[in-house]
C-alpha cells in the first residue's frame, strides 16, 4: 500500500497496490492476441466485456508444472462485471468453473500438467456488457500463504474492523487465521501500539 499526500494532507487510508510477476497480456480490440499467439503462464491478463452476451476466451499452457491458481479481479476494485470463468483441456472437455470467489470475483484451482494446452473462458453472469465490465485475470503457480483477519459475516461491509478499547478498561477481539500450502503454526500479535495499551494474543488453535 502507499499513501496519497497533497499540501500536507493524507488521504485517511492507504491506496493498495498490487504487483504481479508475469506477462502482461490485454484483451481488447486492437491489441487482442491473435488465435495462433500463445500466452505462457505465469502471466496477467487486462480486458473488458464490452457487449451483451461476450464471451473473452484464452488458450495458454503452464510454464510450471503443478498446482495453479486462477483469480479474477474485477468487483472488488470497481468493476461492475460478475465474472464466471470456466477452463478446458485441449479436447474441450470441462475442468472446472469459478463464480463468487472473493464477493463477485471468481476463481478456479487446477493442477497444469505438462504440455497440456488449456481454454479459459470469462463472461458475465447477468450477460451484461459495457465499458466498466473490466478485468484483471491473472494465471500463476499457487504460493504458500498466511492472511490474518477480523472475522466478518458481510465481506462488503467495514462493520466491525475496527477495534475499539473502552479508556480504562478491556475488550476481547477474535482473529482469524487464513493459510494456503503451509501447515506452519502461528502466533498472533500488534505492533506500534500507544503506550496505554497492552495486548495479550494466544496462539493459533487447531
Amino acid at each position: 500500500t502507499f499513501e496519497i499526500t497533497e499540501n500536507g494532507i493524507s488521504c485517511p487510508s492507504p491506496i493498495p497496490l498490487r504487483v504481479f510477476d508475469g506477462a502482461i497480456v490485454h484483451m481488447n480490440d486492437k491489441t487482442r492476441p491473435s488465435e495462433s499467439s500463445e500466452i505462457i503462464a505465469p502471466c496477467s491478463i487486462q480486458g473488458a466485456i464490452l457487449e451483451k452476451g461476450q464471451t473473452d476466451e484464452i488458450t495458454f499452457i503452464a510454464r510450471k508444472i503443478g498446482s495453479h491458481r486462477i483469480e479474477v479481479f474485477a468487483s472488488r476494485v470497481g468493476s461492475k462485471l460478475d465474472s464466471v470463468i470456466e477452463l478446458r483441456d485441449s479436447d474441450g472437455s470441462l475442468i472446472a468453473t469459478g463464480d463468487d470467489f472473493e464477493g463477485l470475483d471468481a476463481k478456479i484451482d487446477f493442477h497444469a500438467e505438462e504440455g497440456e494446452q488449456y481454454r479459459l473462458s470469462i463472461s458475465d453472469k447477468r450477460g451484461n456488457g459495457s465499458f466498466n465490465n473490466s478485468y484483471c485475470l491473472e494465471i500463476a503457480p499457487i504460493q504458500p500463504t498466511v492472511t490474518a483477519f477480523l472475522p466478518r459475516r458481510d465481506k462488503r461491509s467495514q462493520a466491525r474492523q475496527v477495534i475499539e478499547v473502552p479508556s480504562g478498561n478491556r475488550v476481547l477481539a477474535y482473529f482469524g487465521i487464513r493459510k494456503e500450502g503451509t501447515n506452519a503454526p502461528v502466533s498472533i500479535g500488534l505492533t506500534n501500539l500507544p503506550s496505554s495499551l497492552r495486548v495479550v494474543a494466544g496462539t493459533e488453535q487447531p
